[in-house]
């Protein structure tokens, strides 16, 4: 085809942006035996958007400013594409233009050894854009490596779990899909190509990199932030999550507008790295948290019974981001020096340190 419309520009781009992880600062169109291929390159990632559509003149890639080309293009419902030396022009009927082109080398995706690959459909891919967003999780410190995701989908069980070093927010359900999957990267990315790619055929990935393939998108992402040695092998992980689940428990409950009120002055003092203590006296609880800027307490009424714990600031405000409920249960795990919220099928765990006495 000789004429492109320019929504398919726009479209395109846009892919390009979400499959590399950024905005791109060149635009690279090259030719293929079925049309042309747009291709960009951030610093996290490459894709390769290719199209049945015809440049006129392009024999060998070139390279051009792509928000230059998005706006030429722009209100135009479809558009003619020549290069002509240095030149893009982009004609519309009695409407021209030209973008400056560049000679570039060609843009390819790597060669991923060791690769785990997982066939991809679109219902696996809903199944996975439902309940991703669901286990978000925050870097307990921000030296540590990206969260990781474990994911396990097999005769009809779904398990799910985010973690690093210090929490894990996993959940298990069932599901009619007959899809055997398996896999364990970083969260963050995984959950980024497959929200905003649509119709992913093929996710596959190294120590190194994350790939995902459509029917005319191949992108690149790096996982160059991957740390072996805090990465929780699978077996060890969902024994874990179990052992968690089951274990012995005192139970402290707060209402979530006192806590959330107290977590939200407390945040003006520190973001993170800091606790807020939990002192337990009857039907009272007092929170207090100590920074460099300062210190704040309050005394809130609370239910249940347990000891004094100290629980970073982050951890709380995940957890109030996470319930919907108007009350917030911590289930205090003494024997795992850990607290949970939730429940056995949708629990978050966090490590409390040790209490001391303000």
């Amino acid at each position: 085809m000789a004429t492109i419309e320019s929504s398919i520009i726009d479209a395109a781009y846009a892919n390009i942006i979400a499959a590399s992880g950024g905005q791109p600062q060149t635009l690279v169109l090259q030719p293929i035996k079925s049309g042309v291929q747009i291709c960009g390159t951030s610093n996290t990632g490459t894709a390769i958007v290719s199209l049945p559509y015809v440049v006129n003149g392009l024999e060998s890639p070139v390279a051009t400013d792509p928000t230059t080309l998005i706006s030429v293009a722009k209100n135009r419902k479809e558009v003619e594409l020549t290069v002509s030396g240095a030149t893009l022009k982009v004609s519309s009927g009695t409407y021209k233009a030209e973008v400056t082109t560049t000679e570039t080398e060609g843009i390819a995706l790597a060669e991923i050894s060791n690769a785990v690959v997982i066939p991809m459909n679109s219902d696996l891919q809903l199944l996975f854009n439902k309940q991703l967003p669901k286990l978000s999780l925050e870097k307990s410190h921000a030296s540590l490596a990206d969260i990781m995701l474990y994911a396990r989908v097999k005769a009809g069980k779904v398990f799910m779990a985010t973690y690093d070093s210090y929490q894990v927010h996993f959940m298990k359900t069932k599901t009619k899909l007959k899809d055997d999957v398996e896999m364990q990267l970083a969260y963050e990315k995984a959950a980024k190509l497959l929200k905003n790619i649509h119709g992913i055929t093929e996710l596959a990935y190294s120590k190194e990199i994350l790939q995902v393939k459509t029917k005319n998108i191949k992108a690149q992402m790096s996982l160059s932030t991957f740390d072996e040695t805090s990465s929780v092998g699978a077996d060890v992980l969902i024994a874990k999550c179990k052992e968690v689940s089951e274990a012995t428990r005192s139970s402290l409950v707060l209402n979530k507008d006192d806590l959330k009120a107290f977590v939200e002055n407390s945040a003006s003092l520190a973001t993170t790295g800091y606790d807020i203590r939990f002192e337990v006296k009857g039907s009272k609880t007092k929170l207090t948290m100590a920074a460099p800027k300062g210190k704040t307490t309050a005394v809130v009424s609370s239910e249940g019974k347990s000891d004094n714990f100290r629980l970073d600031l982050k951890f709380i405000q995940a957890i109030l981001n996470k319930s919907d409920d108007e009350k917030i249960t911590f289930d205090v795990l003494k024997d795992n020096n850990a607290i949970a919220c939730g429940t056995p099928a949708n629990l978050y765990v966090a490590t409390i340190n040790a209490d001391t006495q303000e």
